[in-house]
């Protein structure tokens, strides 16, 4: 997660004048906010608003979306503008922005209002709407909102309920076969019951996009790609209420199957066609599976830009499947030794379903527990998981965390639950260039078969899957020591802290050495060659070349481009750098790349 050092404080209340009326209207707000509206809220002159604007914006707390409005880049910003202002005059900006609504038509006020997150009060302002209209096409426009809205917010209950008010109509075929096929959709995502039968269908593209995450849940990742490609090329034309997130998933289906560089590739091509058709509720789902990429790859500042931008997007949005999200960002955290972020990150899950019924945040409980020295905990935990996703037909899950399983099992000293999980592997094995090899260092792991789970190490490896590998290795370290090998041992081990310094992985690195010296294995002191906290030197390459594209004059937007990131992750990694470099704006951010592009000192601002 983003530091919590103070700086949030000091960036917000540092505005003054127009600049802080500006962001302590948007805070009220709560989400993206045009300037017109703004403007008429805050009650600001174009003169003033264009200064108000630049200010905040150079100062990393705001930025411009592709649909020309302002958000925060930050939510713990637009908290702490929140709470900096008076009560009484919160009301008076609560007011003032339902106001300057009041003259937009009901069903536009319930979508700016969503657009914001303000989910409850858009559903509101829509029932209230569909209570009223008695034109059959506007109510159908209603209803498609709702189901649209809830189903975002992850609102389970309330989105099957308004499918079934709507399928108890008389209905058109096709149109009852749409709402059947999306119901299906709202079942998988939310993980409830056992996965269906991914039997090959035809027509609507739900339908198809419902068979290739059943296909994916069990395992049959090379089976889900085709499948969802499938479905993306026949959603062509349709409404952007059917299944409107499909165009993510053939990307998440690839990465298991192909690896990470065929998935980067699927990626980019939808966030970029995402972004010209302008629907950017996809946003959060681009980041979170671009930074899936990158913590494959190996590139775990990248990640962490990629999944704060879309956690905030989310927050801001009110998207609410953010599970996957919020599990691999506390992980990251908790591979780095930061234990007390990740139970931060945590609780954003609280409340909300395990999107698809895959449990990454119970399974991140259950490694903050053994963080925290808890085993028995962490492995009750962790082995209820698993069987429950098992019993669901959610076999894919055993391949994503079952490394995580067998490690604490094996630290509990119950080989049971890790022989279990091998025979599960065994018996109804997933595929995929980055599943197989998991596959096999279970069952070597089970077997205390050391070439086997070595092999399944390099595969990993071989695959382009840096963190695997790193998980990998450990055990291989761990079992070459427990066999009494302890140069192999040793060896093991020092690849895996290269590996782990090259990403900032301290808890690896640190839970090895315990793990090690438990099994009577002691390794010697690690020089650390990470980065630096501040200064030029703790900048990561990609906040080198934003930086520097920023001193060449390159413009948001066209920077996102070549990056091939959202916009909202560039003011990201913005807003890193300047923290990091003890600066204020883009113009310092700038200046401080020239001099260092040019070999000159950059000066110190501290």
């Amino acid at each position: 997660m983003l530091p919590d050092d103070g700086s949030s404080r000091t960036d917000v209340l540092g505005l003054d004048g127009p600049a802080a009326d500006l962001v302590s209207t948007l805070a009220v707000w709560g989400g993206a906010a045009s300037v017109d509206h703004l403007a008429a809220v805050s009650g600001l002159p174009a003169g003033a608003m264009l200064r108000a604007v630049r200010e905040a914006t150079d100062a990393g707390l705001l930025l411009w979306r592709d649909d020309e409005r302002l958000e925060f880049v930050r939510v713990e910003d637009r908290d702490v503008a929140y709470d900096a202002i008076p009560r009484p005059l919160r009301r008076l900006l609560h007011s003032a922005h339902v106001a300057a609504l009041d003259s937009a038509d009901a069903l536009s006020r319930a979508g700016t209002l969503a657009g914001a997150g303000r989910v409850d009060d858009a559903v509101r302002v829509a029932r209230g709407e569909l209570a009223a209209a008695e034109d059959p096409a506007v109510r159908a426009r209603i209803r498609s909102f709702l189901i649209f809205t809830l189903i975002s917010a992850a609102r389970v209950e309330d989105a099957r309920a308004e499918i079934d008010a709507v399928l108890a109509l008389p209905l058109p075929r096709e149109q009852h076969d749409r709402l059947v096929h999306l119901r299906t959709w709202v079942d998988l995502l939310a993980g409830d019951g056992p996965v269906p039968a991914a039997e090959p269908v035809e027509g609507h593209p739900t339908a198809l996009l419902n068979a290739a995450m059943a296909s994916f849940l069990r395992g049959r990742t090379a089976r889900a790609t085709e499948q969802a490609v499938a479905s993306v090329a026949a959603r062509a034309g349709e409404s952007w209420a059917d299944a409107a997130s499909a165009t993510v998933w053939p990307a998440w289906c690839r990465l298991l199957a192909e690896g990470p560089a065929a998935a980067e590739r699927d990626a980019r091509e939808v966030r970029d066609r995402a972004a010209r058709a302008g629907h950017l509720w996809l946003g959060p789902y681009h980041d979170f599976v671009a930074a899936r990429v990158h913590v494959i790859a190996g590139r775990w500042s990248d990640a962490s830009a990629e999944m704060d931008s879309g956690l905030a997007a989310a927050a801001g949005t009110g998207t609410g499947w953010t599970s996957l999200a919020v599990g691999g960002r506390a992980r990251m955290d908790l591979d780095r030794g930061d234990v007390d972020a990740a139970a931060v990150v945590l609780e954003r899950a609280a409340g909300r379903p395990e999107q698809f019924g895959l449990p990454a945040v119970a399974m991140t409980t259950a490694l903050l527990d053994e963080a925290r020295g808890a085993p028995d905990a962490a492995l009750r935990r962790a082995d209820d998981a698993w069987r429950t996703a098992l019993r669901g037909g959610r076999t894919v899950a055993l391949a994503m965390f079952g490394v995580d399983v067998a490690r604490l099992a094996l630290r509990a000293g119950r080989r049971d639950v890790l022989d279990d999980l091998a025979a599960a592997l065994r018996a109804d094995p997933p595929d995929g260039v980055l599943v197989r090899p998991v596959v096999d260092l279970m069952s070597g792991l089970a077997a205390d078969d050391l070439p086997a789970v070595l092999a399944a190490a390099d595969a990993l490896d071989a695959a382009g899957d840096v963190a695997g590998g790193l998980a990998a290795r450990e055990e291989v370290a761990c079992l070459a020591a427990r066999l009494g090998d302890a140069d192999a041992a040793r060896a093991a081990a020092a690849r895996v802290r290269e590996t782990a310094d090259g990403l900032g992985a301290d808890g690896v690195s640190r839970r090895l050495a315990g793990r090690l010296r438990s099994a009577g294995v002691r390794l010697g002191a690690a020089g650390r060659r990470g980065r630096p906290p501040e200064g030029w030197a703790a900048l990561t390459p990609t906040e080198r070349r934003v930086a520097e594209l920023i001193a060449d004059g390159v413009a948001g937007p066209d920077m996102a481009a070549r990056l091939a990131i959202s916009p909202r992750t560039v003011q990201t990694h913005v807003s890193n750098a300047l923290r990091k470099l003890g600066l204020r704006t883009r113009v310092e951010l700038a200046t401080t790349a020239a001099r260092q592009r040019d070999g000159g000192v950059a000066p110190s601002t501290s």
